[in-house]
């Protein structure tokens, strides 16, 4: 018997324990999504090689409304067919993904592309994870465009300063043909160009001609030069300036007389000698436009190229040597073989901000910051030595004391027997390259507003202090902070002077909070503040204070702005022991503040979270709800005041779920829109109510306009009125049947934007009305710009009428607004007969209510269709 009463223990205690891991592993789960949907960097799960969830920052950088649009597909359709290197992109992320799994974690760059098709580079961390028993892949990017420009402009400095090195190292045996096939050669590379053609004096004909180059080969008719077409040179002789077309030319690059080459774009530049015979060059048919940085390589290119092949007809012409010398933007020193300085141009002189005079005769020594032990300079001299060429990044010192990061590059010049007769260093100071890096490196944890930490900064900090309260077992406060009605201050103000607000906002917080505290701008107008050994009552006095602090006027410029907060606030160990738990019983706290009125603080407590679960509960049902067919739509018929003809009918979404039974719209609406959901259930209805009518057509009952409700997120998406249209013409229904009701809140946002979707609308005949009219904020000025047919009295305005003979000014106001501006009012909330005698005498178009019917089911909706007169008799209804 022990020995069956110790066998039954240990199963009860290992059910129990198996139990415990598996909620364990549960709340693990979630706190990673929550984790994984609200982290500022682009991330994913990838599962069996195909994006299996993905964050809001995701589909935010590629340009996505949200990332149901970029789920379940392979990789590399987020990218272009060929990765730079040439290599498919899908097999390559296959590969990718193979290396993950093996490793564990692996690190790559890669190509992406935004919705629009537009390219951009990412980092991408691939880390091999388990979640819920499943091998995946974790994805993280950091889009690295600066970082890739930043790059692109030194690689751009390095080849151009490498190029120039070559005209001074590798020209002094060419002849002038040969310099000039050099020349132009180099010129095509540096720019990215197929064709660069060059117009100059040429001293050996005694006249002037041209030369064309294509891919680094000269253009030849029987051995002689060929001859660009006279016009190209025209507008850069007469204005003496550079020329750039970056539109596809009617013209030809060569005179009629030879082999035609097409123009697509062209640069040229000229150079004016002092005897006014210009030298001008150009390129022609670059895949990218040319910009002012093409000008300013060809221009270099044009000056030295004058310089020699003045220097070969006439070494007394160094002086144009030394201008071309001197005008250059990089420093440029010469030493002799012995490392003495014999020359420097204008350029080091500024960068290092010693005179000629003061570094001639010194050796380099005298910049020398001490950031570089001997090891380093010993790799430059052997490098010089040996290949005759070193380049990289140095830390020198000016004549100031400063110290500045440049890039450096060295070549070796020998005579004819080898032997070494000076060093050319060409300098560039990277100050402003540096600065930006440590710029980015600043954004990766600050936000580049208001200069708070940002997200990432705040997780480390919050870890931080939650440590230490652990460990000395004293209290923090987690808040949640947000504006109230920001959105309406963009709207109207713009968001220029909203940043600004923004802005003054952090500096009240900063001054309001101790040094121990920290406060991050998390996104928008939402900010969270860190409180380390703070308890419930010291939250409440920071909360009064950020409260009275937020309300005083914020002025500036020409502005004075009243605002107000809401705050959340959670507390260690109450409400959490990380900062996960912390951060969404804040949230929910948050959120219930601004429910319950705005302008206030509110704790967080058992009971928001239970309703944060149902929340949550409501949403997860709701993803699932149309493809299980739960979502009914319901019709309450609309009827002619003085006939009580039914002439349309409002749809009306009823969820029907299988453990909860009947959900009311008041419970399900407001979450999906916030969960943006609402799109998708929009979409479902307005597709139903228009096949209804198709199926009604089909039945041969008698059409009647359907009303259907519009959301904003619906109404301000691209091509909504596309959409519509389609639906009917896929259905065979007119237009007329349709009937899109928008309220008057969301008809107030935009009014511009609001006005031309209307007008789209209404040109294509679908009506409109507006609904819950009367209840908005709508200026009525731009009302008779609104496309409408119809005007909705709110209900709120029919419950106040008793008797026929109420005086009830709103809504005669209504009518009468509408009457003269030639539209329809109809009546909803309509429950009596004394309220129905009232709308009548007031002529009001249209009834809806209870006093003629319900909202109806499917079946019993057709069967008053199916009514001879559609007549709607108040005392068949009792």
């Amino acid at each position: 018997m022990l020995y069956l009463f110790t066998l039954y223990f240990i199963l009860q205690n290992y059910e129990f324990y198996n139990y415990k891991q598996t909620l364990i592993l549960q709340e693990s789960e979630n706190r990673f999504k929550t984790l994984f949907d609200e982290m500022p960097d682009p991330a994913w799960i990838i599962a069996n090689n195909k994006f299996l969830e993905a964050n809001y920052a995701a589909a935010k950088m590629l340009g996505y409304n949200n990332v149901d649009e970029i789920q379940y597909d392979h990789p590399s359709t987020l990218s272009p067919k060929y990765q730079p290197d040439g290599e498919l992109s899908f097999d390559k992320a296959e590969r990718y993904m193979a290396i993950a799994y093996e490793k564990g974690i692996y690190r790559f760059e890669w190509i992406h592309c935004h919705r629009d098709g537009s390219e951009f580079p990412v980092e991408v961390t691939l880390s091999a994870i388990t979640l819920r028993n499943q091998p995946v892949l974790y994805c993280i990017w950091r889009d690295i465009t600066e970082r890739k420009q930043a790059e692109s402009i030194m690689s751009k400095n390095i080849e151009r300063n490498t190029i120039l090195l070559k005209l001074t190292t590798e020209t002094g045996m060419m002849n002038e043909r040969e310099l000039i096939l050099f020349i132009l050669g180099q010129a095509e590379r540096l720019t990215g160009s197929p064709i660069s053609f060059l117009h100059y004096y040429c001293a050996d004909l005694g006249e002037t001609i041209d030369v064309c180059s294509k891919n680094g080969m000269l253009l030849e008719i029987n051995a002689s030069p060929v001859q660009v077409d006279p016009e190209l040179w025209m507008q850069s002789t007469k204005s003496g300036s550079a020329v750039i077309e970056n539109q596809p030319q009617n013209q030809t690059l060569l005179s009629p007389q030879t082999s035609d080459i097409v123009l697509n774009n062209y640069i040229i530049v000229p150079f004016f000698n002092e005897n006014e015979s210009p030298i001008m060059l150009g390129l022609a048919n670059k895949s990218a436009p040319y910009d002012l940085a093409s000008i300013n390589d060809l221009e270099l290119l044009t000056h030295h190229l004058w310089l020699l092949i003045q220097q070969k007809r006439n070494t007394q012409e160094l002086e144009l040597n030394s201008r071309v010398f001197h005008s250059g933007n990089e420093g440029i020193m010469i030493t002799d073989a012995h490392n003495k300085i014999v020359s420097v141009n204008n350029a080091f002189s500024i960068i290092s901000g010693y005179s000629s005079d003061e570094l001639i005769g010194q050796t380099p020594q005298i910049l020398k910051s001490n950031r570089h032990d001997d090891t380093f300079f010993k790799k430059m001299w052997t490098s010089l030595h040996d290949i005759g060429l070193w380049h990289g990044e140095i830390w020198n010192k000016n004549k100031a004391g400063q110290i500045y990061p440049g890039w450096l590059s060295i070549s070796v010049i020998r005579d004819k027997n080898n032997n070494i007769i000076n060093y050319v260093a060409m300098h560039s100071d990277m100050s402003e390259y540096k600065a930006a890096e440590d710029k980015i490196k600043y954004l990766a944890h600050f936000d580049a507003l208001t200069n708070l930490p940002n997200r990432t900064l705040l997780q480390d900090r919050a870890n931080v202090a939650l440590a230490n309260a652990k460990r000395n077992k004293t209290s923090m406060a987690l808040l949640f902070i947000d504006l109230d009605r920001f959105k309406n201050i963009n709207d109207s103000l713009g968001h220029g002077i909203g940043d600004e607000l923004l802005k003054l906002l952090a500096q009240r917080l900063l001054e309001e909070l101790r040094d121990v505290d920290t406060v991050s701008r998390t996104g928008g107008d939402e900010f969270i503040a860190i409180l380390p050994n703070t308890n419930s009552k010291g939250a409440v006095k920071v909360a009064d204070k950020l409260l009275k602090s937020i309300a005083q006027v914020f002025e500036f410029g020409n502005h004075q702005l009243n605002v107000t907060l809401s705050i959340g606030i959670a507390l260690y160990p109450d409400n959490g022991d990380n900062f996960d738990d912390l951060s969404r019983n804040a949230d929910t706290a948050l959120y219930r503040a601004k429910h319950n009125g705005r302008n206030r603080y509110q704790f967080f407590n058992d009971e928001m979270y239970l309703q944060a679960k149902k929340v949550q509960q409501v949403e997860n049902g709701l993803r699932t709800a149309i493809e299980k067919d739960e979502l009914v739509l319901y019709y309450q018929p609309q009827v002619d005041t003085m006939t009580g003809k039914i002439v349309g009918a409002e749809t009306l979404i009823r969820w029907m779920h299988p453990n909860w039974g009947f959900v009311p719209p008041g419970d399900f609406i407001q979450i999906a829109e916030e969960s943006g959901m609402i799109i998708t259930i929009g979409d479902w209805v307005l597709r139903t109510a228009i096949k209804q009518l198709a199926m009604w057509k089909k039945a041969g009952l008698p059409l009647v306009s359907l009303s259907v409700n519009v959301s904003q997120p619906e109404f301000r998406q691209h091509h909504f009125a596309d959409k519509v249209e389609a639906l009917l013409t896929q259905f065979d229904i007119n237009a007329e049947f349709l009937e899109l009701e928008i309220t008057e809140s969301i008809a107030a946002v935009n009014i511009t934007e609001t006005i031309a979707i209307l007008q789209d609308i209404n040109a294509r005949g679908i009506k409109l009305s507006i609904d819950d009219f009367g209840t908005g904020y709508s200026s009525l000025s731009y009302l008779k710009q609104f496309k409408v047919d119809k005007l909705k009295i709110d209900q709120s305005f029919i419950r106040e009428i008793r008797s026929q003979h109420d005086d009830n000014p709103i809504v005669q106001s209504i009518i009468d607004l509408a009457t003269n501006l030639g539209l329809k009012t109809i009546a909803e909330g309509v429950e009596t007969e004394a309220q129905l005698s009232y709308l009548r005498d007031k002529q009001c178009d249209q009834i809806q209510g209870y006093l003629f019917s319900k909202p109806l089911a499917i079946a019993e909706f057709e069967k008053l269709l199916a009514l001879d007169d559609r007549i709607i008799h108040l005392h068949e209804l009792d």
